[in-house]
């Protein structure tokens, strides 16, 4: 079963499974989606707890009208019955961290065919890059399978796999980020991520120029570890309302031009020609499936 495109989401949250109270204070946070994590923040002594909560946690994120996703345990001990829960739970999406062979996303994708035949409800993968191999196959992962619809780079753990220090101001990982997002974008997924490591969910200052800065880099919204996050990388992933009247504006002045036989035309002090007016096709086509804020909103 080939699961439907998800909505273009600028803000995820995370939160642990173990902590039900926890998703229903995400699911009114704002966020565009929630995801629910069996992987890191769970104890090993709680994976199997954890998953005999997940069809409450998805059932709350569902009833407040928003894309739910689970994170599942990509070792051969726990992946199968994680991919069985959150399938039973009606899991919108499955986040696998540490993707790094085209095989297993294959396998996992036919695990989860197994499991939706009892629910009926197709569900999505998005992948996490987080080792060096991963990054190296980058480009064989985004097309393993139809059901891949992100990725994103878990610079912790890949940081980890570097032996490098992620809190160190000298660190540097655009390289790595910049591979990500060529591998998404040569699939046709949509690439996450947030350039910078943010441990410190308290320095709001700091999140906001970051998110500006990667969503200009080319990522479409980011994860979110805390809920005062989400106001920011909605207000900075998100798609406005001035953005979608100006590209119907450049629209709709392209096609003039196009009607009186010119590829180009001076628009509002700038030159529109094809590139400019596909960028518009885009931003509207992303608009379709991302949260739109009034204009009061996009200027709180």
């Amino acid at each position: 079963m080939t699961p439907e495109p998800i909505p273009v989401h600028p803000a995820y949250l995370f939160v642990p499974a173990v902590r039900p109270e926890f998703a229903a204070k995400a699911a009114a946070s704002g966020a565009s989606a929630v995801i629910v994590d069996l992987e890191d923040s769970v104890p090993t002594s709680r994976k199997a707890e954890a998953r005999t909560l997940l069809s409450t946690a998805l059932a709350g994120i569902h009833a407040a009208g928003l894309t739910a996703c689970v994170r599942v345990n990509n070792e051969p001990a726990l992946l199968d019955d994680d991919l069985a829960a959150a399938a039973a739970a009606k899991a919108d999406v499955v986040v696998l961290p540490k993707a790094e062979d085209p095989r297993a996303i294959a396998a996992v994708a036919a695990t989860l065919t197994a499991a939706e035949s009892a629910t009926a409800r197709p569900i999505s993968l998005e992948l996490q890059i987080e080792t060096a191999l991963g990054l190296q196959q980058a480009f064989e992962l985004a097309p393993a399978s139809d059901r891949v619809v992100a990725m994103m780079l878990g610079t912790e753990d890949f940081s980890t796999a570097l032996d490098i220090d992620p809190d160190d101001p000298d660190t540097d990982l655009t390289w790595a980020h910049g591979r990500v997002l060529l591998a998404a974008r040569a699939a046709g997924v949509t690439p996450y991520g947030i350039l910078e490591r943010f441990s410190d969910f308290t320095d709001i200052a700091a999140y906001e120029i970051a998110a500006r800065r990667s969503r200009a880099f080319g990522y479409l919204g980011t994860y979110c570890i805390h809920p005062r996050q989400v106001d920011i990388a909605l207000a900075e992933y998100g798609v406005t309302a001035e953005q979608v009247n100006h590209a119907h504006r450049v629209l709709e002045a392209y096609a003039a031009a196009e009607a009186e036989g010119r590829s180009a035309v001076a628009f509002e002090g700038r030159m529109v020609d094809r590139p400019v007016a596909e960028r518009a096709r885009r931003l509207l086509a992303r608009a379709t499936r991302t949260p739109v804020p009034s204009q009061q909103e996009s200027s709180a």
